[in-house]
């Protein structure tokens, strides 16, 4: 395997782990809304938002696992790690220490720039974007098969065979044209560089 077709496998790992990260940090708000909406009011932010940002967390992480719709989803989760890491963790009303603090930061801060690189790059190999659907839904890029490849191959090829035997043709059945009848010969495309 060419290091070109390992590059497509680098988006896999830090997908599969922000997706984790991410489910991780919604479940916990599900399972107990009515903690995390009070925990929302001491910060001055509506409890009503505990709901959409677990259920964010959650539906996102799912599918940053799977690999659909990873651009979108990634720059969701960046403007929610901003919003965390400006409104929550520096924040003079979080009373969770400063270690905690300095280690919400650091996760925030990380998770951000792995969402900033699954929108730069794609969700890559291994995810339905790539093996099921073979294009992302945004944006509308679709990716080269192998199959594909194999048909643009074939096609070369058979577009260098053309070539070569129009030429050789030409060389052949030069002598027998007269002086007249070599200038639509001389205007005939140049073919060497397809065959190198």
């Amino acid at each position: 395997m060419t290091s070109r077709k390992l590059v497509m496998f680098g988006p896999l790992p830090i997908r599969i782990m922000a997706g984790i990260a991410f489910i991780v940090a919604g479940l916990p708000k599900l399972a107990n809304i009515a903690v995390n909406q009070g925990f929302f009011g001491s910060l001055g932010l509506p409890p009503e938002l505990v709901l959409p940002i677990a259920l964010l967390e959650v539906i996102g992480g799912i599918f940053l696992i799977v690999g659909v719709l990873t651009r979108i989803t990634a720059a969701i989760f960046i403007i929610e790690m901003i919003g965390a890491t400006l409104v929550v963790w520096l924040s003079q009303g979080f009373v969770g220490g400063p270690l905690l603090k300095q280690a919400a930061i650091l996760t925030s801060s990380t998770l951000m720039a792995i969402c900033t690189s699954l929108l730069l790059i794609g969700p890559g190999r291994i995810s339905i974007e790539w093996d099921i659907l073979k294009q992302e839904v945004f944006p509308r890029e679709k990716y080269i098969t192998q199959d594909q490849k194999y048909i643009l191959v074939t096609i070369f090829q058979r577009m260098s065979i053309c070539c070569l035997s129009r030429q050789r043709y030409v060389c052949i059945n030069m002598k027998r044209y007269q002086g007249q009848h070599l200038m639509p010969l001389l205007r005939l495309p140049h073919t060497s560089g397809i065959m190198r």
